[in-house]
């Protein structure tokens, strides 16, 4: 069979699990389609109100994916029903990662605001105040930051401010997220829900003869 996906223009690589497949529409599309692997049969589809969705990640009955316009979204594997979603930031260019039920991605932060550990959107002023409990700190060259959520609830566990944008979705495994920049600083981070989690290692890659 031949699907032909609403956007014209680039696709994303599809996710196979459990028989089914899930794709975005494309690169310029508001859609994320899951269709039968075997016969090519729509399963739901769904729009959403960011455009550029990415390539899926799905773990415990849900699949998470960014959008190039800001926002991260899970919904229900099998209906494609919203879970829950965070605007971000402009632009979200990797794929997110899901491990062990926690939810790893990152995204730009300008010194305009910052979020707390309860998600709440602060302004950039407030962020020192003495009741407030802020993780991430807009403070060095720090442009963006990894950002942590349970998967099923969405609740942000922690943020990391790192030096540039990612190349690629972070890599988890035994308990640490490698996790490369456009900056050229490889991060090895130890993971722990709180405190934020601290650096094991922070090489910056040389350069290209």
């Amino acid at each position: 069979y031949k699907i032909k996906l609403p956007a014209t223009n680039n696709g994303t690589t599809p996710t196979l699990n459990d028989n089914k497949i899930y794709v975005s529409g494309g690169f310029g599309s508001k859609q994320v389609l899951s269709f039968h692997a075997v016969t090519g049969e729509l399963n739901w589809g769904i729009n959403l109100d960011d455009d550029g969705p990415s390539s899926c990640v799905i773990e415990d009955g849900v699949v998470v994916f960014n959008t190039e316009s800001c926002t991260i979204f899970a919904c229900d594997v099998n209906t494609g029903k919203h879970l829950w979603s965070w605007w971000l930031g402009d632009p979200l260019m990797s794929t997110p990662t899901v491990a062990n039920g926690i939810v790893y991605s990152s995204y730009p932060c300008n010194t305009n605001y910052t979020y707390n550990v309860d998600g709440e959107y602060l302004d950039q002023q407030n962020i020192s105040s003495n009741n407030v409990k802020v993780t991430s700190q807009n403070t060095g060259n720090y442009s963006h930051a990894i950002i942590a959520m349970e998967l099923k609830t969405g609740k942000i566990l922690w943020q990391k401010r790192i030096e540039g944008d990612i190349l690629s979705a972070p890599i988890e495994e035994e308990g640490k997220l490698h996790v490369v920049t456009f900056a050229g600083v490889y991060y090895i981070c130890l993971l722990y829900t709180s405190p934020s989690p601290r650096d094991r290692t922070r090489s910056r890659l040389p350069s290209s003869a």
